[in-house]
């Protein structure tokens, strides 16, 4: 199994799924990465004004701080030629993964890299682009998604703070295949865990990738063996969410929610 991964610049969360999944599954069926600019944002200035309204001044710090952390610590091992494993780049490079070039799936570049390499299955994990109807075709497997949430509900952005915000007991990752809309497309795997008393989005969100990973693993197994059933993604009971607004994330802190 060839696979692609199409994620995004994000320094938190994601590197929880790469350092389980690389460390689980064969590295050499990995033929590269694409990381993808945050948030699809045109700029730096507009990530940062929609984190500080979703964290807060006092938890925008916190994860500033954080951030500047695990770049600084990232720098110095590597100026030692140590590999930090604080990012997806330097996971990557420990499991002799390549970070592909491509800034977008829906080039001809991109396209014919998947045809060159007879690329089986890629795996969007917070991919930041909607994938066209070529890209989605090119694989032999095609395109799958990795959703923090019991799909259909919860389609859209932020699903883990989403669920915590409407008081959900338990967390779900669905897998299933890419369709040119947002959030469709069968589901091939729906599992579920609990979500901890108090607990906080980034806690939450930092789990779920780490489940996630555990679950692609069975997904891929179950697409090599031709064992494939799915789940319907009925759009008759979608719900949609955008992300947050800065009065949503003060309505979930004033209820009592933890986002740090």
């Amino acid at each position: 199994m060839k696979l692609i991964f199409v994620t995004q610049d994000e320094p938190f969360f994601i590197r929880h799924f790469f350092r389980r999944f690389m460390a689980e599954y064969p590295a050499g069926s990995i033929r590269g990465i694409v990381i993808q600019r945050t948030f699809d944002k045109k700029s730096k200035a507009g990530a940062i004004k929609q984190a500080l309204g979703f964290f807060g001044p006092w938890g925008f710090f916190i994860m500033a701080i954080r951030a500047l952390g695990l770049r600084v610590s990232d720098m110095a091992l590597r100026a030692i030629g140590r590999n930090s494993g604080t990012s997806i780049q330097s996971i990557a490079r420990l499991h002799g993964v390549p970070v592909l070039p491509f800034r977008s799936v829906n080039t001809k570049e991109f396209l014919e890299f998947l045809r060159m390499e007879s690329i089986d299955l890629v795996v969007s994990v917070a991919a930041s682009e909607i994938f066209n109807s070529p890209a989605l075709n090119a694989p032999r497997l095609g395109c799958i998604n990795i959703h923090s949430a019991p799909l259909p509900r919860y389609r859209g952005m932020m699903p883990n703070f989403w669920v915590l915000y409407h008081g959900e007991k338990e967390a779900y990752v669905s897998i299933h295949r890419m369709e040119e809309k947002l959030d469709s497309g069968p589901i091939l795997m729906q599992e579920s865990f609990p979500i901890l008393p108090g607990e906080s989005y980034v806690s939450l969100a930092s789990r779920s990738k780490v489940f996630a990973a555990g679950l692609l693993i069975k997904c891929i197994e179950k697409l090599e063996s031709g064992n494939v059933e799915t789940l319907p993604n009925d759009p008759e009971k979608a719900t949609y969410f955008t992300f947050p607004k800065p009065k949503e994330a003060r309505e979930f802190r004033g209820k009592g929610g933890r986002i740090t």
